[in-house]
């Protein structure tokens, strides 16, 4: 320690000479240099430093690490910023049954991995096997989600009902299946999959073809079949076979529903049910339900063998398609015997009404069609054919190749045989009524009972037309139509009840709707048109009433009961004082005589359109013309566009000529009515009259003939401006 130099590692050829300080330090100090080859003994007061940070102390099992301004810190835990390389044969080792704990930013522990002997078990609890965990089975390769002891290669425990057990979200535009289960050997995505469109399938690699089951199999080829359930196999194309080992056979188009079932070689075109085995004796095209195995008895069709509301059924035979295409037939057969024994016969049952409650009735037979010999026969005492017993229901049944006369009659006691009800030999409904007049069809209790000498009537419904005698071509159809009329009521129409009930005489009427012109006694040529309409008319002639109480008493004097001529359109559309010539438009609108009136204080009506309606693309022009002229130097008519006429000193309305200016812009939307062209107005004495929106003014009188005066004169009305 002279001061002198000293050479480190000379025999390394360093080379380095460094001067010794010239005397010892104290205790605990240590030999810095200045770099210059000077050595010093210094005391450390703040540690060890790097980059300017110093660390003056620590505690045991801590890291050094670089913290944020690039210093050195030391940590209890470890946080790598990208990937952490541990060097060594594993990138990082955990000792068997350790924990792994991941935190978040905010320090909160929120997954775990822990390595056991056979297994990795990732979870979101620490220290546990419950919640939501992944646990990978190393000895047998097998992954269990929520599940510790996994049984399949992959096994999910749900835990709770309200989550989705697998969920599988495809791709924008998937094109390849979301999922195939392909058996070994077979071409990827010919077994159950899921398709690109969430649908499950499974095609056998076969067109249009899917089966579903156990051992269930679409052969080669088989194009447009369906399989489902256990064991079911496909024998030709466009097969559909559900239910347990229903064997397809070679034929086309067959369903199989049941179990069992085993189709005929070759046999194309059929539907068979069955609970279990095959029916006997299938042939193609047939339905076929049960088999020796599984006798089907009954067959229900409807809400099934009981129900509280049951609704009727129909069956049908194919309809015809096209022009002139007759409907096919329904047959109904019963089951053919062999050799010398009967066939089957067809029975028709019903149940009788019994005493109230819930057991169901008995079936009793109400008509059998032999088998054997074709007859048809009632039970006794159902249908009586002699008609010799009073009780009886006379009946009469006769028809030949060439049938001249009537098929069936019922004919009253005292009555013309074959005036009564009667079935014509064209099996057609016809009743000429009990008189002689030709060519009458009646048909309801009482109608046209009293016809004597009457003819070409058409009367349908009970009591209508009951007295009339000798009257000639009406139609009465409805109850109670016209039940007092008793002659000279003639060529009337008359559809709905209660219509003409006080009718004495009168011809050429027509009433659509119950109680039509059901007060008149001696009306004519009328056509009414709705429920009640012209109900009041009594004698009025040439009306027209269309609507419910139309011309009916519906307001003070607007009952119309002998008025003519009038055309009345509206619930409760009437004229004043039975006028005659008045049109009413409206509901409750009210006319006079030779007055045209549309719309009521009930239903005003504030605008009228004449053209195309109220819009058009291609809207065309109209005129209002007066009457014209008829012969040589006949003046035409005027028009009179009047305002309406106000009561004592009211003020009367006026007369506005009004135009929808165009708007500024192009567009689709209508343009308003606001721009007066021209206005007529009225004061108590004389009127007045303006141009343009003008303020009217009276007539321009004294004006001198000058071009300021008449100039003053037309601004006055409007005509031009200032």
């Amino acid at each position: 320690m002279d001061g002198n130099p000293i050479y480190v590692a000379p025999f390394l050829g360093l080379g380095v000479a460094l001067k010794a300080p010239t005397a010892d330090g104290s205790a605990n100090q240590v030999i810095k240099t200045d770099g210059s080859g000077n050595l010093s003994f210094v005391t450390i007061t703040s540690g060890i430093t790097i980059d300017s940070t110093a660390i003056t102390g620590g505690s045991a099992n801590r890291f050094l690490i670089e913290n944020a301004s690039n210093q050195v810190s030391e940590s209890s835990t470890l946080i790598a910023d990208g990937n952490l390389d541990i060097g060594g044969t594993y990138a990082f080792v955990v000792n068997t049954g350790k924990w792994v704990a991941f935190k978040n930013s905010g320090g909160a522990e929120k997954g775990y991995i822990k390595a056991g002997t056979n297994n990795l078990h990732i979870t979101s609890y620490g220290g546990g096997s419950s919640g939501l965990f992944l646990m990978a089975d190393t000895t047998r390769d097998m992954v269990g989600v929520n599940q510790s002891s996994p049984t399949a290669n992959i096994h999910i425990l749900i835990n709770t009902g309200t989550h989705v057990g697998q969920k599988i979200d495809l791709a924008n535009g998937q094109s390849a299946n979301a999922f195939e289960v392909n058996s070994y050997g077979v071409t990827a995505g010919e077994r159950a999959r899921i398709t690109n469109d969430g649908e499950f399938s499974n095609s056998f690699g076969v067109t249009g073809s899917e089966a579903f089951g156990d051992g269930s199999v679409i052969g080669a080829g088989h194009t447009y079949s369906t399989v489902f359930g256990n064991g079911n196999t496909t024998g030709s194309t466009y097969q559909t076979l559900i239910g347990n080992t229903v064997v397809g056979g070679s034929g086309q188009r067959v369903v199989g529903i049941g179990q069992g079932i085993t189709f005929p070689g070759g046999l194309a075109r059929i539907i068979c049910l069955s609970p279990v085995g095959t029916p006997g004796g299938m042939t193609s095209n047939g339905f076929y339900a049960g088999s020796p195995s599984a006798i089907i008895s009954d067959i229900y069709f409807g809400e099934g063998a009981i129900d509280a509301t049951p609704t009727d059924i129909t069956f049908h035979g194919t309809g015809g398609s096209g022009t002139d295409i007759a409907g096919a037939d329904i047959t109904i057969a019963g089951g053919k015997g062999t050799g010398d024994a009967a066939g089957g016969d067809i029975l028709f049952q019903t149940s009788d009404a019994g005493a109230s409650g819930t057991t169901l009735q008995s079936l009793s037979t109400a008509m059998t069609i032999e088998g054997n010999t074709g007859n048809v026969t009632i039970p006794a005492g159902t249908l009586a054919i002699s008609g010799a017993g009073a009780a009886e229901i006379p009946l009469s049944v006769e028809g030949a190749a060439a049938q001249s006369v009537d098929l069936s009659q019922w004919n009253p006691n005292g009555v013309t045989v074959g005036r009564g009800a009667r079935i014509t030999k064209d099996g057609e409904f016809s009743n000429l009524g009990i008189g002689s007049g030709a060519n009458n069809e009646l048909f309801g209790e009482g109608s046209g009972a009293a016809l004597t000498t009457g003819a070409d009537n058409v009367i349908f419904g009970k009591g209508s037309g009951a007295a009339l005698t000798s009257s000639f071509r009406n139609i009465l159809i409805g109850p109670l139509i016209a039940p007092t009329a008793s002659s000279s009521f003639n060529d009337n129409i008359f559809i709905g009840k209660g219509s003409a009930t006080n009718a004495q005489t009168g011809d050429t009427n027509i009433g659509l709707g119950s109680n039509t012109l059901l007060q008149m006694t001696t009306a004519a040529a009328n056509i009414a048109i709705g429920h009640s309409s012209l109900y009041r008319t009594v004698s009025g002639t040439n009306n027209i009433a269309i609507g419910t109480n139309a011309g009916t008493n519906f307001g003070a004097g607007a009952s119309l009961t002998g008025g003519d001529y009038n055309i009345l359109i509206g619930d409760g559309s009437g004229v004043i004082a039975d006028g005659d010539n008045g049109i009413a438009i409206g509901r409750n609108a009210v006319t006079d005589a030779n007055a045209l009136v549309v719309g009521s204080t009930t239903v005003a009506v504030s605008n009228v359109y004449f053209g195309k309606g109220i819009t058009n693309a291609t809207p065309t022009a109209y005129t209002i013309n007066g009457t014209g002229g008829s012969g040589t130097d006949i003046a035409g008519a005027d028009i009179t566009i009047g305002t309406g006429a106000g009561t004592g000193d009211g003020l009367p309305g006026s007369v506005l000529i009004k135009s929808a200016p165009a708007d500024v812009g192009a567009g689709a939307t209508l343009n308003d009515l606001s721009s007066t062209v021209i206005e007529v107005s009225a004061n108590a004495t004389v009127g007045t009259l303006g141009f343009y929106g003008a303020t009217p003014v009276a007539q321009q009188t004294g004006v001198a003939v000058s071009a300021a005066a008449i100039h003053a004169a037309l601004v006055s009305l409007g005509l031009i401006t200032a």
